[in-house]
């Protein structure tokens, strides 16, 4: 008889927690947001051509597409890198004008709150892991 009524109050809280985080996320408010608007920054240099190294690695921790926008924000404020993130395959692919910055992409991911991993650059279709 207890069980049954630690059960069913084990259910009610799922059901509470899931309905509230339903109307949460509908309001704008994301695992790493209070719903105010994240203002996604431009690279400067949008010239294909000045980038001639193309890296592609794993991104973890996203689970919105404003931990996807906190990703880019952070490689694209490093001189010399354009970033976009594929938030459904926890990935990005990035442009670079240097391929000797393995060390900064991973500490700018790092220090955003996420992890960058496998990451694999390509140069004249020579690939470095």
């Amino acid at each position: 008889m207890i069980a049954n009524v630690i059960i069913i109050l084990i259910i009610i809280a799922g059901v509470f927690g899931g309905i509230k985080s339903f109307f949460k996320r509908a309001a704008g408010k994301g695992c790493c947001t209070d719903g105010s608007a994240i203002r996604k920054i431009d690279v400067k240099d949008t010239n294909k051509l000045h980038y001639p190294y193309r890296a592609h690695a794993s991104v973890g921790g996203m689970t919105c597409k404003n931990c996807a926008v906190h990703v880019e924000n952070a490689l694209n404020t490093l001189d010399g890198v354009w970033a976009t993130v594929d938030l459904k395959r926890h990935t990005v692919t990035m442009l670079l004008k240097n391929c000797n910055c393995k060390t900064a992409l991973v500490n700018a991911v790092s220090q955003s709150g996420y992890t960058l991993g496998n990451i694999e650059i390509a140069d004249g279709g020579n690939i470095s892991a």
